[in-house]
């Protein structure tokens, strides 16, 4: 009998001693980020479910809706939802480049509940995620979702450098003279043009009418990169191609044929049409 008691005293001396080593049952005895055992989020061990990749709905302003679906953590205590969302916002489809969080840190929500969704700035070509966080430490992070190219409603913007609206000048020479240093070389008019959705073709009419002490003489008509045409149609001129470059358009041909002796009134047409097919068309006059 003494013998046995002995015995048991030292199994239950060492089943003591294994207990008061073993680490407390708190997130930081797991390493592994999807298993965990906590009293502040799963009763035992569970697991805790990666966030469906968020959706994200573009909108005029170019800024975009980002939302997302409830998650769960599932354990002894059954499902438990996240304790709170963050989005974030990458540069790329992998990696940490250009990591900011552009939702404020989001409570736990209802599956039901609609504010499950914030409004952010989203450049093209950026990538949006949800982190789902359960308790203090742990934390899974969803699959990116591309950010669509924001909706544009709005025409290039145009700018007429030279001639501008109005412009006048004594003669043709003079008003060469104006022209050739505000334009590239081999232009007639010129300006810039600016849109975010690319490609942006510009086209352009150049009508003129001749006089000569006032009386309408030739040449009249429509600009066609080496003279006049002779004649206006009744519909007007037609459009045609302008040279576009680093943000500048251009009416190409020489000032010289352009701009002769005689006295001339010119409508200069400019449209300017962006890659969403949203265009801007403007005109000006001007003369001498």
């Amino acid at each position: 009998m003494r013998l046995t008691a002995r015995l048991v005293g030292l199994a239950l001396a060492a089943v003591l001693a294994f207990a008061l080593a073993a680490p407390p049952a708190t997130l930081a005895a797991f390493t592994d980020r999807a298993t965990a055992s906590s009293p502040d989020v799963l009763a035992t061990a569970g697991t805790l479910a990666t966030p469906a990749a968020p959706t994200v709905g573009p909108t005029v302003t170019g800024r975009a809706e980002v939302s997302w679906q409830q998650t769960t953590a599932v354990g002894g205590a059954g499902a438990v939802p996240a304790t709170g969302y963050q989005v974030f916002r990458y540069s790329g489809a992998t990696g940490t480049a250009g990591q900011v969080q552009v939702c404020p840190t989001t409570p736990g929500l209802a599956l039901d509940d609609a504010a499950r969704r914030c409004t952010v700035d989203l450049p093209q070509g950026s990538y949006v995620s949800v982190v789902a966080r359960f308790g203090t430490q742990w934390r899974q992070e969803s699959a990116r979702s591309t950010a669509p190219l924001a909706l544009d409603l709005v025409g290039p913007t145009l700018v007429f450098t030279a001639p501008s609206n109005g412009e006048e000048a004594g003669a043709g020479p003079a008003f060469r003279n104006a022209v050739a240093p505000r334009c590239p070389a081999s232009s007639v008019a010129c300006g810039t043009v600016a849109d975010p959705s690319a490609p942006v073709t510009v086209q352009y009419a150049l009508t003129r009418r001749a006089f000569a002490a006032g009386v309408p003489t030739v040449p009249n008509g429509c600009w066609t990169e080496s003279g006049w045409s002779g004649t206006v149609p009744t519909t007007g001129c037609a459009l045609a191609p302008a040279v576009v470059s680093g943000g500048v358009w251009r009416v190409p041909g020489s000032l010289v044929a352009a701009y002769d002796g005689n006295e001339g009134a010119f409508v200069l047409r400019i449209r300017a049409v962006d890659g969403a097919g949203n265009a801007t068309d403007r005109t000006i006059t001007f003369g001498y």
